[in-house]
């Protein structure tokens, strides 16, 4: 195998999946920070991926190589002048989400960033393996240039959250990725005028020309890809959305993912159908069952099923498709059907699922039908026809056929697993089901304390609760009781204080910012007088927080809502010289598990100073089942000159209220001195995490995580 086509498969399969979750990464902050982001992202990916293969089969296809060379160069050469993607901040600024739907923006972000550097590494694969095969006189399969592929974009994924992630910064990635662009064009171009000109001279004992695959057969590259891909985004999703999005758990699926291509293309035996087939339906039935429990399960038992889900999924779509894959003068073509599989699949969980499904339906979705497809593919190959009794030992062919039926039984128990799952109806009383790209919501009646209330959940998250009863309906519920931090930070803010000398009818209005609508509770804390400025990003919240939830009409105080994300917003209002001095500035936007770390950056510290009264209270909701955010809260008081205290409350306050930890950083002492927040303050513990400085092109969530 001559060493320059190695190499070059191996740099552009590197490069092109080093660059997926650094560019992720940069694209996250600026549309909410949410998992459905990095699904829009892997969509990009993907469709230019299927450019990328529709490029080298067009120009392998019947096209002089010395045309073919010329015209490669000069994509080169164009993408090489793009770079670093990253240098301009002014590229990534002009975007921003907006509406249900910001997948085209996102879209539009990638495409003027990284779009030609990527398209030109997206080709590598099926190109260089054209080559060789033109330049190998068709005596060596170039199917493992595929495998080999694969292995570097598994050993790219790795290595980011291992070795670059949590040591260099946004920038310095950038710019060293360019570095090894550079070389990776100067080796592609080597194997352009090292190779022929001309096509290469029949074997000595010429093959048989290979029959072009049939429409059934296309129809089954185009599925099996398309599964495996559904099945990727999906558990990607639906991990992040229970555990947190970081490069991480966005890398494990697609690491996995890729190291399935490598076992089955590599060589046959690394596919076993009945072991993979039993995997699959044992991880497939333990996902469907703790997809119906009330409590969540462990973090790393959540996120071991599903990683289980991928791998055995993905080992049956992609075992089936490298069992048909044609005689390699079709590899081209063979490598279209793919990548248009998996472009199928990424434009249906990102685009298709959220505007028809009211919940993460493609995941159980997925699962069902890799069984299915797996099972149709033995069927097809004959797998159950009875025909080895009188090849082998009456013995021997019982135990073959019992396991060939046991990993069958499998595949259709764990697809009834998922029918069951997504036909089956929840336990309590729904009266709304929404999705829209930021995620699911739920509005549920249900009776607590007594009362019944109406419930707003995020996926497992709850986002508020109200009292339906005259007499509850205007407390402050959940995370912002009396004794929250926030509830004191309202009541005891010095502006608020009435003087002894005061009249009567004398009005201290606050000013009030909170960055997450939920259901409005925040609003119960006005007065008359008092300004309360919602930001968020999801219009779904806006309206479910209207037609659900009365807080916001019947709040005393001047209520509205701004939509979008409150960084991008309050960055435009600080552009435009309208500073909102804020006296309270409520930052709950942590207790989802997709936290948006932009809004804990120093960066944005600078941002929520300038909106703040000079003696305003900055007030970080840091609860969060698996993330300890003291450290960057405490880190953020500390870049502004700032002090902060921790105020813990617990859910037996009263009706309604659940237990919530929030962050007081400000530069009013007299606030944080006087007896009340004195009292309710809880001392920073000495064997606490020290503070940890976020930067907006530097943030590793890996410090913070609760394993």
């Amino acid at each position: 195998m001559k060493r320059r086509y190695p190499l070059a498969v191996f740099l552009g399969a590197f490069l092109l999946f080093l660059v997926q979750p650094m560019a992720g990464k940069r694209v996250l902050p600026r549309f909410g920070g949410g998992p459905s982001v990095w699904t829009a992202c892997m969509l990009f990916f993907q469709l230019l991926l299927l450019a990328g293969y529709a490029y080298a089969h067009a120009l392998s296809s019947g096209v002089p190589r010395r045309f073919q060379k010329w015209v490669h160069g000069v994509l080169l050469v164009c993408a090489a002048a793009t770079l670093p993607f990253f240098a301009s901040a002014d590229t990534w600024s002009r975007f921003s989400a907006s509406g249900d739907d910001p997948v085209p923006s996102i879209l539009a972000m990638l495409v003027m960033a990284v779009g030609l550097p990527y398209f030109v590494l997206a080709s590598t694969g099926p190109l260089m393996q054209a080559w060789f095969w033109a330049d190998s006189d068709q005596g060596t399969s170039p199917y493992r240039l595929y495998a080999l592929s694969n292995i570097a974009s598994f050993l790219a994924l790795l290595s980011y959250p291992i070795a670059i992630e949590p040591w260099l910064t946004l920038r310095t990635q950038a710019w060293i990725w360019s570095g090894i662009f550079v070389v990776y064009a100067a080796t592609i171009a080597y194997c352009a005028f090292a190779g022929r000109d001309v096509s290469p001279a029949p074997a000595a004992a010429p093959e048989e020309p290979s029959a072009p695959p049939s429409t059934v057969q296309i129809f089954l590259w185009l599925a099996l890809a398309a599964c495996g891909s559904t099945l990727l985004l999906a558990a990607t999703n639906h991990i992040c959305q229970e555990v947190a999005v970081i490069p991480f758990l966005w890398i494990l699926p697609l690491a996995i993912y890729l190291l399935t291509f490598v076992l089955c293309f590599d060589a046959e035996g690394w596919y076993n159908r009945r072991a993979f087939a039993l995997l699959a339906g044992g991880c497939i039935a333990g996902a469907c069952y703790m997809a119906t429990r009330d409590t969540p399960p462990k973090i790393w038992l959540q996120a071991l099923t599903d990683l289980g889900v991928v791998l055995g999924g993905c080992m049956i779509c992609h075992g089936e498709l490298a069992r048909s894959k044609p005689a390699p003068a079709r590899l081209t073509q063979f490598y279209l059907a793919l990548s248009a599989g998996g472009a199928l699949g990424g434009i249906f969980a990102a685009i298709v699922a959220p505007h028809f499904f009211n919940t993460f339906l493609e995941f159980p979705l997925a699962m069902v039908a890799c069984c299915l497809l797996g099972v149709l593919c033995w069927y097809r190959d004959g797998v159950f026809a009875i025909d080895r009794l009188d090849e082998s030992p009456t013995w021997s062919w019982r135990i073959d056929s019992s396991t060939k039926y046991l990993a069958a039984a499998a595949l259709i128990a764990a697809a009834s697993s998922g029918i069951t799952l997504m036909v089956k109806k929840p336990d309590e009383k729904v009266l709304l089901a929404t999705r829209n790209f930021f995620g699911v919501l739920r509005v549920t009646e249900d009776e607590e304390d007594g009362g019944k209330t109406h419930k707003l959940t995020h996926g497992r998250t709850l986002h508020g609760l109200q009292f339906e009863d005259a007499d509850r309906r205007d407390l402050p519920t959940t995370y912002y009781g009396p004794l929250s931090g926030v509830g004191l930070a309202v009541t005891f803010h010095p502006k608020r204080h009435v003087q002894p000398d005061d009249p009567p009818d004398a009005l201290h209005s606050l000013r009030i910012g909170v960055i997450g609508l939920g259901t409005g509770t925040m609003a119960a804390w006005g007065k008359h007088g008092d300004i309360v400025r919602f930001y968020d990003i999801n219009p779904s919240v806006e309206r479910v927080s209207s037609e659900f939830f009365s807080y916001r009409k019947d709040s005393p105080a001047n209520v509205d809502v701004v939509l979008g994300d409150a960084r991008v917003k309050m960055e435009e209002q600080q552009r435009r010289g309208e500073s909102q001095q804020f006296d309270v500035l409520a930052v709950d936007a942590f207790s989802s598990d997709a936290i948006p770390a932009h809004l804990l950056t120093a960066e944005c510290g600078e941002l929520y100073k300038y909106h703040l009264a000079p003696d305003g209270l900055l007030l970080l909701h840091i609860s969060n089942r698996w993330l300890d955010l003291a450290p960057p809260a405490r880190a953020l008081a500390e870049h502004l000159g700032w002090s902060s205290a921790l105020i813990e409350s617990n859910d037996e306050e009263g009706p309604g209220i659940r237990s919530s930890t929030w962050v007081v950083v400000t530069a009013n002492t007299a606030f944080l001195e006087s007896d009340p927040i004195r009292a309710a303050t809880t001392a920073w513990k000495r064997d606490d995490k020290p503070p940890l400085k976020w930067r907006d092109d530097f943030t590793s969530l890996w410090p913070v995580f609760n394993w």
